[in-house]
This record gives C-alpha cells, structure tokens and sequence, in this order.
C-alpha cells in the first residue's frame, strides 16, 4: 500500500523522561452500526479468529425491515453473511472462533460452521438436543460446549463435543457459560451449575443466588464467579463459599447485567442496560452514551489482541483502548511494522497524520512526535517492553496500535 503524509511544520521529537500524564483531551469514541456495514440489529455475540478478524453476531431488532445474521471486520470492512451464504438463520445468539479457524454460530435453527471457505449445519440429527442454540464456549482442552433448546420436545441442555462425538446433558439451562482455574465449568440459565467433570452442583436464588434469570457469567484472576442477572437485582460474585451481591450503590452503572468479561489487565467488566462498567477490585469506572458510547443497552463484550474492548450493543459496536481510556475512531487502515522493533518503527496509512504519542503499557506517555515528516519512527530510545503508539490525523481522528520493543 503506498504510504501517503502531509507535512505541516518542522519534525521535532520530545522523549518525556519522566512519567507524565496522558494528556487526552476528553474521549473519543469508535463506533460502528449500520452505515459502516455492520450487521443490523442487538450484537448479541462478539469474537476472533486466528487472522484478527472479528466476527458480531445480530439479531433481535424489530424496529424496522433490517438485516440480521453475521459481520466479520478485517480491520477495514465488513462483511456480511446470512441464509444467502449458508447461514442456517439468520437469528443469531453467539459467535465463536476456535483454534482451528473455524467459525461457530449460534442460531435459532442449527449450529452453524464456517471453515472459511464453506458453511455446514448441525442439527439434533447430528446428535445436538436441539436446533434452537443459545450459546458457545470453547473450554481449556478445546472441547465446544452448546446451550441448546428443542422447542418441538422441550428439552434443552448443553452438548459437549471434542471434536469427534457429541455428548448431551440434559436439563442443564444454558445460555452462557466460564471455566475456572481448577477446570471446573460453570453454566448459566436458570440459575447457576457447576461441573467438575463428573458431578453437578446447583445454585438459585435459595442458596445464594440474588436471582435465577442468569444472563452472564465469567471467572475472575482469583477464581472468584461473577454472575449477571436481568432481573434488575443487580451483580454476584462466588468465592466458592459465600456470595456477595454488588449494585449501583457499589458502582455498577445498572442492575441488569447482561455480559461479563475479564480482561487481560484482570479488570472485570459488565455490560448493563446503561452501559458498560469496569472493577479493577477496588474503583468502579462507567462508560455510557454522555461519554461517547454508540448506545446503552450493552449486550456482548470481548476483548481483542491488541487489548482493544469491544462493546456490542443494541445500536451497533464501540470500541474502547482500556489502557489510554481513548477510543480509537481512526476507521482508515492503520499498520505498524516490524512489530516486534529493535530500534524503527514504520507507519502504513492513507490517513494525514498530524501527531504521534507513544505510550507505556501502564499507560504513560514516554514520547510525543508532532507533525510527523516521515513515515518512519526511531524507538530505539525505549526500554525493552510493550507500548502503544498512538497517532491522530489532521480531522483529530485516532488510531491506536499495540507495538514490542525488544
């Protein structure tokens, strides 16, 4: 791609020896619905495969002639695939990325897999419980667990499969599930289950649970269960003895929790019918749509490998960089290379880059390039570590990379 820059005023480098602030003007949000090719409708599913594409499941929409089913995002542009392409419906619940590459779609009428050049459905004839699917998780061996339902019969249960036969456990609701640091997994539906392996345990709202509605459900650093309910009781977290319930007079931005993700800075966060909210264990931070968010009702979150959290809502998709609290709105195509880098760092955009800042991983900036004349930068200065650079355009649009200097 050719590489196209404006030059402004004379280059000049900073390093800042010491730490500063971040210097972040207010926020700025990225987001993305309809007009950007996204999918219509809730996102109800978020995930990514092993080329960094995301994938966003929709449905549920009902305000006008829209377009359900699934988008992939290749950083660029969207794509969009539905009964048309091989989609089994275009009802979609969950989304999911295996290591194998291989697309896993939750619908209202079959289990869907994209193997990224052709689609198959699996059904009950398959050995599923049913066709009506609620949820996917890949567990820590690589088995694909599946929340189902058969409306026909009225079972439901979850189907365990590794990858040669399917398995079925009946009467377990399922519509999302997590996976402890001991390997235990837990589902949630109609209260909570726990599974290790060979027994279950049942939770309600007799023995501890604030409610039985369970919506989300996640795993904490230190094997602590949170669980998210959408009767408006607000948010519980299992240390494996006792159950704490914490609301919006803890923090929580609401008391319907509708998905629950711990990230890789070991924040917990929740999408709640007023936003989403993090807990870093002691400060509870809010972000809702006064702050930039695409809209409230927030129903999947996940995060990407470059640390970027994802926020699927009932208007479209925001994406948030946690670590800067920008979001990065930067919608040109924006590489770095080589990554990892010993001493340069080279700049791949159309977009007219006005500014570069480079940040620690802590989220401190260590440098500030202004009117950038080259599409090279010497980084040669930095520790040996993990950073962020950051530029902005000339429209103050920006674009957000994770970068390694060895």
């Amino acid at each position: 791609m050719k590489i196209e820059f404006t030059v402004f005023k004379k280059v000049f480098l900073t390093l800042i020896l010491s730490l500063s602030s971040l210097g972040v003007i207010g926020q700025t949000w990225t987001n993305y619905d309809a007009s950007d090719g996204l999918i219509d409708g809730f996102i109800n599913g978020i995930s990514q495969d092993n080329n960094e594409n995301l994938w966003f499941g929709s449905w549920g929409n009902a305000n006008g002639p829209f377009t359900f089913g699934l988008s992939k995002f290749d950083g660029t542009t969207f794509t969009t695939y539905s009964t048309n392409n091989g989609l089994s419906n275009d009802e979609v619940w969950d989304v999911l990325a295996d290591t194998s590459g291989n697309i896993w779609v939750a619908t209202s009428d079959g289990l869907s897999k994209f193997n990224g050049t052709s689609w198959t459905v699996l059904t009950s004839a398959d050995g599923l419980i049913g066709n009506n699917i609620h949820s996917l998780f890949l567990d820590d061996n690589g088995d694909l667990w599946v929340g189902c339902s058969n409306l026909d019969s009225g079972e439901y249960g979850v189907n365990n499969f590794d990858g040669t036969t399917w398995t079925s456990y009946l009467g377990i609701s399922t519509g999302t599930m997590a996976q402890s640091n001991n390997g235990n997994l837990w589902f949630g539906g109609f209260g909570v289950y726990e599974f290790d392996g060979a027994n279950w345990t049942y939770y309600d709202d007799t023995n501890g649970l604030s409610s039985n509605n369970v919506f989300a459900i996640s795993v904490d650093v230190d094997n602590n269960l949170w669980v998210g309910n959408y009767s408006g009781l607000g948010l519980d977290k299992f240390d494996g003895t006792s159950w704490t319930t914490y609301t919006t007079a803890d923090g929580l931005s609401n008391n319907k929790v509708r998905a629950i993700i711990k990230d890789s800075n070991e924040n917990m966060w929740f999408g709640t019918n007023e936003g989403v909210s993090k807990f870093d264990g002691t400060t509870w931070t809010t972000y809702n749509v006064s702050d930039g968010l695409i809209e409230n009702h927030v129903r999947s979150l996940k995060e990407d490998v470059e640390g970027n959290i994802w926020i699927g809502t009932w208007g479209g998709v925001s994406k948030l960089n946690p670590i800067l609290g920008v979001f990065d709105t930067l919608k040109q195509e924006f590489h770095i290379y080589p990554n990892p880098t010993t001493s340069y760092l080279n700049i791949n955009t159309k977009a007219i880059v006005f500014a570069v800042d480079i940040y620690s991983i802590s989220g401190n900036k260590v440098m500030t390039i202004d009117e950038v004349k080259l599409n090279q930068i010497e980084v040669s200065s930095l520790n040996s570590g993990v950073y962020f650079i950051k530029i902005t355009s000339q429209d103050n649009l920006v674009g957000i990379k994770r970068f390694i200097v060895k």
